[in-house]
This record gives C-alpha cells, structure tokens and sequence, in this order.
C-alpha cells in the first residue's frame, strides 16, 4: 500500500547480482549469461519481514487492510530502514543462495524446454463439487469466480 514505485523487486535485485558475478566486466543489461529467478501465483514476495506496522508511530497492527489511530495505514515492512534497504537484504540473501547452488557439483540438464502459459476465466469454470466426508464428488457444480489481483486503498 506504500509502494508507489516501478522498480525491480527482490529477485530482480538478486538476479542483477548474480549477472555481475556470472559477467565480470560486462555492462548491466549485456551480460552473455542472464539470471534470472521466475515465479508464479507467490502472492507478497516483497521484503516484508518484520510484520504490520502503524504507518506513522510504528504499532503493532493485526492486518494489513486496518487503519490504526489517526487515519494511519496499517502496512508490512522489511528488515531494513526502507524499501530500498529491504530489498538490498533479501535480494542478497537470494544471490548469495543461488552462488552457492552454482558452485556445488550438479547435473547438468540439457535438451528443449516446453513452456505452456494459459489464461482461464475463472469465473466461468465449474467442477464437481467433492464431499470430504464422503470422499466422493457429487453431481451439484460449483462455479469459479473472479480472481483478487491485489488491493487498493479507499479513503470513504
């Protein structure tokens, strides 16, 4: 809800690390080796360690969607003393992982790499409806519905 920032995020910042390593001496953005750490549906991957917080006097608050006293935003933060630091902290602890990983004996895999990517509407989906008791699947459907994609601040 703080965040109002384009940048690169934690893995982004790792991944440049590892880049530098891999390519000693190449430009950023150039390198002959890419890194690169993907990920699907994680939810909050940002560096948010240190659990809600008050936005202004730094209470402890139950969630972030709650506004603490005085209209302050109830939000999560990192480790460091501010989304930069934070980021800095996490994405180093990636890299250092992943460069240790690279310099431990391995296989190496070799071949082609198959890639599906598919959007499903959700909220036309219907499945049969299991029973847990049962441990069967009834014949009454259930349907999706619309994905959340984040949340916004709303001031009434």
């Amino acid at each position: 809800m703080t965040n109002h920032l384009i940048s690169s995020d934690n893995l982004g910042y790792a991944a440049l690390r590892l880049e530098e390593e891999l390519n000693p001496g190449r430009l950023a953005g150039k390198p002959s080796v890419v890194a690169g750490f993907f990920a699907s549906n994680l939810g909050d991957i940002s560096p948010n360690i240190r659990g809600a917080r008050c936005e202004l006097d730094g209470r402890e608050c139950d969630n972030h969607f709650k506004l603490c006293e005085g209209r302050q935003r109830c939000f999560s933060q990192g480790p460091g003393v501010d989304m930069f630091d934070s980021t800095k902290i996490i994405g180093t602890r990636v890299y250092e992982g992943a460069s240790k990983l690279l310099h431990v004996p391995g296989e190496e895999l070799v071949g082609e790499i198959g890639v599906v990517h598919q959007f499903v509407e959700m909220g036309e989906e219907t499945v049969a409806k299991y029973d847990p008791v049962t441990r069967e699947f009834n014949s009454d459907p259930v349907s999706g519905c619309v994905p959340a994609m984040g949340y916004r601040y709303h001031d009434k």
